[in-house]
C-alpha cells in the first residue's frame, strides 16, 4: 500500500491524475479528496477512527491487492496547507498507520 501525502509543489496532481489511477503501472487509488478529508483530516477525534478508515477504504484496498496492484490514498491535504498555517501530516499519518 502506498500513502502518498502529496507535499505542495512536489508534482502531485500529476501522479494523481496520471500516475495513481493507471493499472498499467500497477498501481490503483482507493480513495478521492472529499473521502480522504473527511474520514481522515477532519473525522471527528472522538469516534473509532481506525475502524471507520477501515470499513470505508479497506474492502477497496483488498480489492487491489487481489487484482495484484498497488493499493494507493494520495491526498495533498493530509500534508495540511501551509498558507493557512495548518499541518496535518503526523496525526494523518498516525490515523492511517494505526488503520492499516
Amino acid at each position: 500500500m502506498l500513502i502518498h501525502v502529496g507535499l505542495h509543489k512536489t508534482g502531485t496532481s500529476y501522479l494523481q491524475k496520471h500516475v495513481f489511477p493507471n493499472a498499467s503501472l500497477g498501481f490503483r487509488a482507493v480513495a478521492n479528496h472529499a473521502e480522504v478529508i473527511s474520514r481522515v483530516v477532519l473525522c471527528n477525534p472522538f469516534g473509532d477512527i481506525t475502524a471507520d478508515i477501515r470499513r470505508a477504504f479497506g474492502p477497496r484496498i483488498d480489492a487491489a491487492v487481489r487484482d495484484g496492484l498497488c493499493p494507493v490514498i494520495s491526498c495533498e491535504k493530509l500534508s495540511g496547507s501551509p498558507a493557512s498555517g495548518t499541518f496535518w501530516w503526523a496525526e494523518g499519518a498516525r490515523r492511517l498507520l494505526a488503520a492499516f
